[in-house]
């Protein structure tokens, strides 16, 4: 099969650079705390899941509400060590997402 220059656009790439990114995190976590004896810092590594997509997205403002739920998760674990508490902040990305849905289908 041949394919054409034409047959790949960037936005295809993006695609794949997303559907990568969970893969390329449990790799990197693996190999990171394998080799310094290192496993609970680096679950970090998997924040990368959901900033990947928010960095590549066409409207950075509309995806950056994940973006602040990490750094909202970080300094509760960080400065209170809330950690347990904290990862409750994680299931109002997809609310948000059910929440200004329709006001995006509106205004396109």
């Amino acid at each position: 099969m041949i394919y054409n220059n034409s047959d790949f656009s960037w936005r295809s790439y993006k695609g794949r650079i997303i559907a990568a990114t969970p893969l390329i995190c449990i790799i990197a976590y693996v190999l990171v705390g394998y080799y310094t004896q290192i496993w609970f810092p680096t679950l970090a590594i998997f924040s990368l899941i959901i900033i990947v997509p928010t960095i590549l997205s066409e409207d950075f403002l509309y995806s950056m509400f994940p973006i602040l739920v990490i750094v909202a998760y970080f300094v509760l674990g960080f400065l209170f060590s809330w950690w347990h508490p904290g990862w409750v902040l994680f299931l109002t990305i997809p609310i948000y997402y059910m929440l200004i849905q329709p006001f995006l289908k509106k205004r396109c």
